[in-house]
């Protein structure tokens, strides 16, 4: 990692403790929900308890014996479980959730989610920070669905997915891994397809929950209500006609004390509860995406496994 986007990454959380804001944004953190029995579970013992569920929303044609459905993954503290057809995630710091996956009906990215471009052309800019209105006439959403193979594979899980629109219809396939990575649990997602346009992974935000990080800003602190570019880029409403975003950081702190690094240069946003009050999206351009999850008991000790 630059070791200048680790300075100004760490200045800012000192900022941020200096102004109290740990003090009052921690009482007010959602109490967790109960926990599920899978966690904690070893990939061997997952492997065997596994069971297949038929989906109602993904296409007749996926098969209905894949294997593992299901995985969970444990590094220190930090414990990572994914779930398909439907798909869910969850992530524990111990036996508290600190992060689950957005499922609302009236977002058709919720979840894990990829953008195709039926029309893909490579002199079009595809902004990261639009994923509906104008451009719901140039890309089709599909949501991760049904395993069509899962497999243990050493101390984590591959699974290849197939997805589905909104309307059912079928879309290009994903391969997903996860497993432990650097201190951390890692969930990657890879999708070859020409049309590939945009890799979405959207996160619960809490009504109390605040976001911080992702690099140099000169606005405020928490993000919350904010739309960050991970990339420099025109805008025409600025002075300087960029939307000055000269030191990105793809790395986001939470008030639930947990930490999500998108280990990419490509371009990307992340969308801390603007275009959906209780989602938190992550949206990249990467066609094999690496979200990297991480917790601890303070700020710093997330700034400290961030940079180790």
């Amino acid at each position: 990692m630059v070791q200048k986007q680790k300075i100004a990454l760490i200045l800012c959380v000192v900022s941020l403790a200096a102004c109290g804001m740990w003090a009052c944004g921690q009482d007010n953190v959602d109490p967790p929900p109960p926990t599920q029995d899978a966690a904690g579970d070893s990939a061997q013992d997952v492997a065997q308890d596994a069971e297949v569920d038929a989906p109602q929303d993904v296409r007749a044609d996926t098969p209905v014996d894949p294997g593992l459905t299901q995985g969970s993954v444990r590094v220190g503290d930090t414990e990572v479980e994914v779930v398909f057809a439907p798909f869910s995630l969850v992530v524990r710091r111990g036996d508290r959730e600190v992060a689950t996956s957005y499922s609302g009906d009236e977002v058709a990215y919720r979840g894990l989610a990829i953008a195709v471009a039926p029309e893909f052309s490579e002199t079009r800019w595809y902004d990261p920070k639009l994923v509906q209105g104008d451009i719901d006439d140039v890309v089709v959403w599909y949501q991760a669905g049904q395993v069509r193979e899962g497999q243990a594979q050493g101390d984590g899980y591959v699974f290849d997915v197939a997805t589905v629109a909104q309307d059912g219809a079928a879309g290009p396939d994903i391969r997903v891994t996860l497993g432990p990575s650097e201190g951390s649990v890692q969930l990657s997602v890879a999708c070859d397809d020409p049309g590939h346009v945009f890799t979405n992974l959207v996160l619960t935000a809490s009504q109390s929950e605040g976001f911080y990080g992702l690099g140099e800003h000169f606005d405020r602190l928490d993000g919350r209500g904010l739309i960050r570019d991970m990339q420099t880029q025109a805008q025409g409403d600025s002075e300087s006609a960029v939307n000055e975003v000269h030191v990105p950081v793809h790395m986001m702190i939470s008030t639930q004390l947990y930490g999500l690094f998108l280990d990419d240069r490509a371009p990307a946003a992340f969308d801390l509860g603007a275009t959906h009050d209780a989602a938190m999206r992550v949206t990249t351009a990467s066609g094999d995406a690496p979200f990297r999850f991480f917790t601890a008991d303070s700020p710093m000790e997330l700034i400290e496994t961030y940079a180790s």
